[in-house]
């Protein structure tokens, strides 16, 4: 188990390397492709598909790092423990473990023939994976809907309906999205299984078998059937920059307006507030607000000698997420920092 484990392991991490490879190509050619963040499914503020792609990708490191990490846990030998108490044979443990490429015999007879941490761990990072790849295939299955439109997804991964012409499914997104049960069944199948054992070995723990092999098949499966989604994108960078156009997206900035001319946020996020109510009301954006506008919903704008024609340069969604420069932000310069970074990170872990 423990050589078997070692390979799905490096398959695990070969996988999402490649996927990673996949996410930068997409999000390298839209640093500059405008579209809403949300939260509570919500427009929230101006952001780029990059971003969101790179926020895809960090999920997907953490993922790489825990399967490398349950890797180096699971790198001993276990062979020479024999039933329970190890051997009274002249054994050479170390010389075994080296021979098999193993870092080190394993520490304790009694402990290596109960254990199965390592198929644990190997579940359980897999049952984030799939939590992450869930989360993604559904906003794939949403930004692809008509409701939507932010992108479409090539025929090579799409299906079409059993009887209605017009249709193309995303089934391979809902196929992915569809296996995380069975991962997470795969962990629970595996924690419930040792829950009561006492040490050493017990036969119970054979059924450890089912559950591994299941996983390894899946994630063998997932990953480059997710590399394959995400190259069969296609964004629709025009419907993206049309939903920035209603929802107040911008709203945030002309807060922190405010907040650069010295009023205290408190008050700057009241006055923006207001201002909002006040184009809502009027059908408008508040690019569009007159002086007179502003004025009816906060005097925080003329103290501040804020000017409506100064708006709509201001806060063009372009210019929104260019001032998010921080590390970690939207700002194209610092996306496509992190792709170069990963990219490095992707190259580092090849061979690993």
């Amino acid at each position: 188990m423990r050589l078997y484990l070692r390979s799905a392991f490096g398959e695990a991490v070969d996988g999402i390397r490649d996927v990673l490879g996949a996410l930068c190509d997409l999000a390298s050619a839209n640093v500059e492709t405008c579209m809403p963040s949300y939260t509570h499914m919500r427009r929230a503020q101006p952001s780029t598909l990059a971003f969101h792609l790179l926020a895809w990708c960090a999920a997907l490191e953490r993922d790489l790092g825990r399967f490398s990490d349950a890797a180096a846990r699971a790198d001993e030998c276990p062979l020479g423990s024999a039933a329970v108490a190890g051997s009274g044979l002249p054994l050479d443990r170390e010389a075994v473990a080296k021979a098999l490429g193993f870092a080190r015999p394993s520490r304790n007879a009694m402990d290596a023939t109960a254990d199965r941490d390592a198929c644990v761990e190997y579940a359980a990072a897999s049952s984030t994976l799939l939590m992450h790849l869930s989360r993604f295939c559904e906003e794939i299955i949403l930004w692809s809907s008509a409701e939507f439109g932010f992108l479409d997804i090539k025929d090579s991964c799409t299906t079409g309906s059993s009887i209605m012409p017009q249709k193309r499914n995303p089934d391979v997104a809902e196929l992915i999205r569809g296996k995380t049960g069975r991962v997470f069944g795969s962990l629970v199948s595996l924690l419930t299984l040792q829950k009561g054992l006492p040490l050493g070995y017990d036969r119970d723990l054979q059924e450890d078998k089912v559950a591994v092999f299941d996983l390894r098949d899946t994630i063998a499966g997932v990953l480059p059937a997710f590399a394959a989604l995400v190259e069969a994108l296609v964004p629709k960078p025009a419907a993206m920059a049309a939903a920035l156009e209603s929802g107040h997206p911008e709203a945030t900035d002309l807060a922190e307006l405010l907040v650069v001319k010295g009023v205290p946020f408190r008050d700057g996020y009241a006055a923006t507030k207001s201002a909002v109510a006040v184009a809502t009301a009027a059908g408008l954006r508040l690019t569009s607000l007159s002086d007179a506008d502003l004025a009816k919903a906060s005097d925080a704008f003329s103290r501040a000698g804020i000017k409506a024609a100064d708006l709509a340069t201001y806060l063009a969604p372009a210019a929104c997420v260019a001032r998010r420069n921080l590390v970690g932000g939207p700002a194209p310069v610092r996306t496509a920092e992190e792709i170069a970074r990963l990219r490095k990170f992707v190259e580092s872990t090849i061979g690993s």
